[in-house]
């Protein structure tokens, strides 16, 4: 590709944090064909959080995951991670969980375990180095020049990676002043969410419904093609605590997708929070003709038969 490379960097929590800046920074020092994005190093002053994450998620190239045990169901990360490979662009775009403090990726539970990652090596990010390089720049020059620069700073930047885990796995106890501290600074935001936010926190969540309605049924059409395709009904529901979404869709009658396309649609609502999907196809105009016969003929008080005609 021409253009510079778009890198989102998504974190959840203090280690993810700490390993997402050295990534950020480590990417940025690399190569200026790199743009890597994180929330708390480039939004400026001043500026919408949440608007400024929806506007970089909606061209970024690449997302990052920086995948902690304490992070992987995080809602936000997994909200990220779900827009990122649900943008229908013509460039594909990529979404790579980095497994930090995990052994194994079977250790990943959730949406982020269909993603192709990978446990945060030096082997795997070499790896990932030079894919983006290649995405980049296909000549191989910009790989060449990002090798070189990373084994110039490979020593800094792992002893800072394992400086962070390394202190992430010190347990703290706090002070009963530090505890209550904390307290009374989140009594305080709640207290200032809940006045500030009011009408205008309901009319985005009413938005960013319509929006996901939106972009659930051009992923069905995505999985789907040459289907006409309609969700019929939508419901959320709450049970054990836990909130499920659930959808139906109908599509052309006569026409079955095939097992492959609705396991991977089945895999991808999964990504945006769709728990159970119901697909059945559309009732032909004879179908409804017959389940309608008994009702038209009690109304029009005719003997229900399959000779008499429904109309004059």
């Amino acid at each position: 590709m021409a253009d510079d490379l778009k890198i989102f960097i998504s974190w959840s929590g203090e280690l993810s944090r700490v390993v997402a800046t050295e990534i950020y920074n480590g990417l940025t020092h690399l190569s200026d064909r790199f743009v890597p994005w994180m929330s708390n190093e480039s939004i400026s002053l001043g500026a919408d959080n949440i608007q400024s994450i929806r506007d970089e998620l909606q061209t970024t190239h690449v997302g990052i995951i920086v995948l902690t045990r304490e992070n992987q169901h995080a809602e936000w990360i997994n909200f990220e991670a779900g827009a990122i490979s649900m943008k229908l662009a013509k460039e594909p775009r990529a979404v790579v969980p980095l497994l930090v403090d995990m052994d194994n990726f079977s250790e990943v539970r959730g949406p982020l375990r269909f993603h192709q990652g990978a446990l945060f090596t030096k082997e795997k990010w070499i790896g990932l180095l030079e894919e983006l390089s290649e995405r980049a720049d296909a000549t191989g020059r910009l790989k060449r020049a990002v090798m070189r620069r990373y084994h110039d700073d490979e020593d800094r930047f792992w002893t800072a990676i394992e400086s962070a885990k390394e202190a992430s796995e010190r347990v703290v106890t706090p002070s009963a002043d530090e505890l209550l501290r904390t307290i009374l600074e989140r009594i305080d935001e709640l207290q200032r969410d809940s006045h500030v936010a009011g009408k205008a926190a309901d009319m985005r969540r009413e938005q960013d419904e319509r929006m996901h309605s939106i972009a659930v049924e051009e992923l069905i059409r995505a999985h789907l093609p040459g289907f006409d395709t309609r969700v019929t009904s939508s419901m959320k529901m709450e049970r054990k605590g836990k909130m499920t979404r659930s959808i139906d869709v109908s599509h052309d009658p006569g026409k079955t997708p095939n097992d492959d396309q609705v396991a991977t649609l089945r895999r991808a609502l999964i990504e945006v929070g769709i728990d159970n999907l119901a697909l059945t196809p559309e009732e032909s105009e004879e179908e409804m003709r017959e389940r309608l016969r008994p009702i038209t003929s009690r109304i029009l008080n005719i003997p229900p038969s399959p000779e008499v005609p429904l109309t004059n």
